[in-house]
């Protein structure tokens, strides 16, 4: 038997599926959790087993793996069975399973979803770019996350210290915001479609500088500005995307350089990023700021510097569905 995801083999083990003489053969991403030792004395792994549509734990007796390099989040192909413990527990237990071609999973198959703050952020994410028409567009975008400390940090980094989408798992849900509402302006003003996937490509990677600001080599950036770093981030998904289709590349190029530097004449849908990226914003940490001390003034500096102003919109809102 075969499991395609963690979803369907989990639905496989709660329904008794794996049967104890007949292997679930099954590849995800592993990592070794810890090691211990089973009541016999039998040294053992415990894993943790995940791609982007869960995890789960299973164990491995460590002398079944000898010269199967294993953990560190790995691609691996596993052979699976479950045992049930005294206490009426179930495991799954897994061994190495060489027999057969590992099967193809890009890296947005792979995503750690239990770094995840929000599970649910990945298969939006997952449906954003299977959604894109251009095919190297989506390849560029596997690029870009086959680093897989660079998927981690995009999935748990905070959007902002202090301002907007400031907690944990709040860079993925600003840009994903800013992605989906992209697709609905491009589909409702049947814009061209390299226009329009390459303004979603901007609006997942707008604020990746801040994935190198925040790491231990920020000190060695050429400049403290994340809209900047932009190209320095993906400047190897930029040069295979180039090689893939010259078009492609020089529309989202157009679109980065743009975004930049605020040129709106020649790249307008850089602009739609950067409005729609100041609504999210916006919205954001004007909801903060409202949960935290009620708002009796429109002026309002939600992010502490320059006022804006916000009229009562939620309070607005509010009554219209009232009525």
């Amino acid at each position: 038997m075969k499991a395609k995801d963690v979803q369907e083999l989990q639905r496989m083990v709660g329904m008794d599926d794996i049967a104890c003489y007949e292997p679930v053969i099954f590849a995800a991403r592993v990592e070794i959790q810890c090691e211990g030792r089973a009541p016999s004395g039998e040294p053992y792994y415990r894993l943790r087993v995940y791609d982007s549509t869960g995890y789960f734990t299973a164990f491995a007796r460590i002398r079944d793996w000898e010269g199967h390099p294993l953990g560190g989040g790995q691609f691996r192909s596993l052979a699976l069975h479950t045992i049930d413990t005294e206490r009426g527990q179930r495991h799954v237990v897994a061994y190495p399973e060489v027999g057969s071609a590992l099967p193809e999973k890009g890296p947005l198959d792979l995503l750690p979803v239990h770094r995840a703050p929000d599970p649910g952020s990945l298969q939006r994410l997952v449906n954003v770019v299977e959604n894109l028409s251009v095919e190297p567009y989506r390849e560029f975008v596997s690029e870009a996350f086959s680093d897989q400390e660079f998927a981690i940090q995009y999935l748990t980094l905070p959007a902002s210290k202090r301002c907007h989408h400031a907690k944990t798992g709040g860079l993925i849900a600003h840009s994903l915001e800013l992605a989906e509402a992209v697709h609905a302006v491009g589909r409702t003003m049947a814009l061209p479609t390299l226009q329009t996937e390459a303004g979603i490509l901007l609006a997942l990677m707008h604020d990746i500088g801040k994935i190198v600001l925040a790491s231990e080599f920020a000190e060695r950036v050429p400049t403290r500005s994340h809209e900047e770093l932009i190209e320095y981030v993906l400047q190897e998904p930029l040069l295979s995307l180039k090689q893939m289709d010259a078009d492609a590349y020089h529309t989202l190029w157009a679109l980065i350089v743009a975004y930049r530097n605020g040129n709106s004449y020649s790249a307008p849908m850089a602009t739609v990023v950067r409005g729609l990226d100041g609504c999210s914003a916006q919205t954001d940490a004007t909801l903060q700021s409202s949960s935290q001390a009620p708002m009796h003034r429109y002026w309002q500096s939600p992010c502490g510097g320059r006022k804006v102003w916000i009229p009562p919109l939620i309070n607005h809102d509010s009554r219209r569905r009232a009525g």
